[in-house]
């Protein structure tokens, strides 16, 4: 099958993807990251939109930034960047661990990390990390930028705290890699490499000053809310 007619739009930076998006809101508009998971839905037409904005032109939300200790990363940074990211590897391991386990090669040469997240599915790797990791999401709109956390921000499956004339444009990770204090791991079962995962965990552990656990998270997945702070 081939997509339901629309309407293409691509625009080159932030302020004209929000415009475009205030523009159509009255219609059918659908963001496009990597496209990984929207184009074969819409080919299969289980989605249609009258509108699709394509992010692919905006560089402003693609980079990795390490500063302050905080990891950031813009929401349009390919899987594929963020494997071969020393920055990452060193700031958030779990990050790197979970990005070996997506798909393929090729799907990662094209998939984002904000797509990944913005399409909300529980039996994704980046949602479930950054649940475990704490991570903040930078959402911006039409009336500007908010935080929010990645708890609030996953609403149930294939559904975000994301109003209809906002996007995602980045993540922000605590750097808690670098202390020597803190341990992560992440294990999954899928019926082949690369396929989503039948059951997976991913978990946190950080110690204080005195080695002592000062903080602990196990998220389970499929899902979003089984993780228990402990």
């Amino acid at each position: 099958m081939k997509a339901a007619p629309f309407e293409y739009h691509a625009p080159a930076s932030v302020t004209e993807t929000l415009e475009l998006l205030d523009r159509y809101a009255a219609d059918d508009v659908k963001v496009l990251a990597g496209g990984q998971s929207l184009i074969p839905m819409m080919a299969l037409r289980l989605a249609r939109f009258d509108h699709l904005v394509d992010l692919n032109r905006v560089p402003s939300l693609r980079y990795i930034r390490d500063q302050d200790g905080m990891l950031r990363i813009g929401a349009m940074t390919t899987q594929a960047c963020i494997a071969g990211s020393r920055s990452i590897a060193r700031a958030a391991p779990l990050i790197t661990r979970a990005t070996s386990l997506i798909g393929h090669f090729q799907i990662r040469n094209r998939g984002t990390i904000g797509g990944s997240l913005a399409h909300a599915d529980g039996a994704a790797e980046y949602p479930a990390a950054a649940l475990t990791l704490d991570a903040m999401f930078e959402i911006t709109g039409s009336n500007g930028t908010r935080l929010v956390p990645a708890a609030d921000f996953f609403v149930s499956a294939f559904t975000t705290a994301l109003q209809p004339n906002e996007i995602l444009t980045a993540v922000h990770i605590p750097a808690a890699g670098r202390t020597g204090r803190t341990g992560f791991a992440v294990e999954e079962m899928a019926r082949r490499r690369g396929d989503f995962a039948l059951v997976g965990a991913m978990c946190a552990v950080g110690l204080d000053a005195q080695r002592r656990v000062e903080r602990g998270y196990v998220n389970l997945y499929p899902a979003f809310r089984d993780g228990e702070s402990k």
